[in-house]
């Protein structure tokens, strides 16, 4: 998105005005010729996608000089491995939590119960092995038959055929 920024000392002072803005402001202003001293154009670029092990290093943009125009720009590092295990461990304790309320629930259905128990007992030794890992095991479900599903004992996996 185009836009216009306000110059002061030689940086951008507070924030881009949209092109339209800028001209009902400045009706007298020529935006096709040069702009006046004191303004420079400014190219909006918005927040980018993010991959699951990358976090911002600030929530907000800086404003960076191309050459040409002002623009956004986003700094994104890796995440460390304290941010990493912190992740693993809270996502532990929600899927831990989710697990216990499970087993609460299914009194009466041993099947689920064992189901899910095996699957709290994954969950517990993943943790204990202090696992950075972000892919946690499938949770038991019932198929349409009314079948349970665990997945995450050997020998549990679908065959693929092809």
């Amino acid at each position: 998105m185009k836009c216009i920024i306000r110059i002061v000392d030689g940086q951008p002072f507070e924030h881009p005005i949209i092109v339209d803005n800028f001209i009902q402001a400045f009706p007298d202003v020529d935006i096709n010729a040069q702009l006046p001293d004191g303004f420079a154009w400014f190219e909006r670029k918005y927040r980018p996608e993010i991959q699951s092990h990358e976090v911002f290093v600030n929530e907000h943009s800086y404003y960076e000089f191309d050459g040409a125009v002002w623009t956004d720009v986003w700094h994104v590092r890796d995440k460390t491995q304290e941010e990493l295990r912190a992740e693993a461990t809270e996502s532990y304790n929600v899927m831990r939590a989710r697990a216990a309320e499970s087993i609460a629930s299914l009194s009466d259905d041993a099947e689920g119960i064992a189901a899910w128990t095996a699957f709290a007992a994954l969950l517990d030794t993943r943790q204990a092995e202090n696992s950075t890992a972000v892919r946690l095991p499938v949770v038991p479900f019932k198929n349409q038959e009314g079948v349970w599903i665990y997945l995450g004992r050997a020998g549990s996996a679908p065959n693929v055929i092809g």
